[in-house]
């Protein structure tokens, strides 16, 4: 996952011995609002547009995709070693420990990431911890992590290109950089970061729910492969950050699998999340792996980065697209606390649910996001997600388009 500028306080450049030893932190505050509802359905299958599918010989929409995520020499762990770690007792420890161990014998592995150069997972252990807190920032999960690898003895030690999977528990929340708690995953449900200054990787997976094992599966497959990939603070495989923002790709700052989040494929006993692909994305298709035989769908924008002046609005055609036929699905915008750029979507059909409308489209169909620049001033710059799902989702989630808008 990128690292927002203030997603955690973490240590810059400490050590893992002694990581955060003495520090004074000021009291965590009680959690912030969480982001408003999206209104989509917690129940699949409520949304039906009703519209028949489009009929006769069926052509992909001419469309744009991610950009390739080309780097000339990229910081990777080539060869990585994956240490669990969990606190004792954890409800889930033994199958959190059981993935963590799957994954790289898994046919997902090689899928995501030898393309970048990723080979075989070496053989890591369990660690196990005490009792984690209510809420825990970078360096006290760098503090946890080294003391339970101390503890455990050498075959734990940090050598360079381990990985650490954490698991926070139950309860366990991440603490960002103004000391708020990542309440019920508002923000993020994991990240990842160096460990020490030796070339080794932590990996964060956080408990959005008790039981859902399928979204720490998949939370931990993306960490993992970003740790591996793109290691380092954003030497490895991550689109780069132009200045300013709109000089470069909307997909700025994103790594290989947040080009993908939301999607997943299950393989034996465990979700995946499905990566970026630069090779798959060159085809023109679904740029993410590995391949699924559904059809892929998106919408697509003409451009990367609109002008938007001062107090003034904008409005972007967008175009459905699918890898084969398919029946209509919906693209809508997620909740967001933005407030200098207000954003709305339309298309030409629609129904609704409990008040609130979701929009429809296929391929060679047409909807229209529209962005006001309300309070923001010259310079300032936001992305929009457009997301695209399905009223029953098949094996992804939803896919998500990116367009960003600036005020010159």
């Amino acid at each position: 996952m990128p690292r927002r500028a203030l997603a955690l306080a973490l240590v810059t450049g400490c050590v893992v011995s002694g990581c955060g030893d003495g520090e004074t932190l000021a009291p965590v505050e009680e959690c912030a609002p969480t982001l408003p509802s999206s209104h989509w359905p917690a129940e699949s299958g409520v949304l039906q547009l009703g519209v028949p599918p489009p009929s006769g010989p069926f052509t992909p929409s001419p469309h744009r995709v991610p950009p390739p995520i080309v780097v000339a020499h990229p910081t990777i762990i080539a060869a990585p070693r994956l240490v669990t770690v969990v606190a004792a007792g954890d409800p889930l420890q033994a199958t959190l420990e059981a993935f963590t161990d799957a994954l790289g014998g898994s046919a997902w592995w090689p899928a995501v990431g030898a393309e970048y150069g990723i080979g075989g997972v070496r053989p890591g252990v369990h660690v196990s911890g005490p009792p984690m807190p209510a809420g825990m920032n970078g360096a006290q999960m760098v503090s946890y992590v080294g003391a339970a690898v101390e503890a455990y003895g050498s075959d734990a030690a940090p050598d360079g290109a381990t990985v650490f999977v954490l698991y926070l528990s139950p309860g366990t929340e991440v603490v960002d950089s103004e000391n708020r708690l990542n309440c019920g995953c508002s923000e993020l449900s994991g990240v990842h970061f160096a460990y020490g200054t030796g070339g080794d990787e932590i990996a964060i997976v956080q408990r959005c729910s008790a039981s859902d094992v399928d979204a720490l599966t998949t939370t931990a497959s993306h960490e993992i492969l970003e740790s591996v990939t793109n290691p380092s603070n954003n030497t490895g495989f991550v689109e780069p950050r132009p200045f300013p923002p709109w000089s470069g790709s909307a997909w700025a700052g994103n790594e290989l699998a947040d080009i993908c989040v939301l999607t997943r494929i299950h393989e034996g006993e465990w979700e995946y999340q499905r990566s970026f692909s630069n090779a798959a994305a060159l085809l023109g298709g679904d740029p993410c792996v590995p391949t699924l035989t559904e059809p892929y769908y998106n919408v697509t924008a003409p451009e990367d980065w609109y002008a938007v002046p001062v107090g003034g609005t904008v409005t972007v055609p967008l175009t459905g697209w699918s890898t084969a036929p398919r029946d209509d699905w919906f693209v809508y915008l997620p909740p967001t606390f933005e407030t200098r750029f207000l954003s709305s979507i339309e298309s030409g059909e629609s129904t609704s649910d409990d008040g609130y409308t979701f929009y429809g489209i296929n391929n060679g169909k047409a909807a229209s996001l529209t962005v006001t620049a309300t309070t923001a001033g010259s310079g300032e710059s936001t992305i929009v997600q457009v997301f695209s799902r399905p009223s029953s989702s098949g094996s992804d989630v939803l896919h998500i388009w990116r367009v960003g808008f600036y005020v010159p």
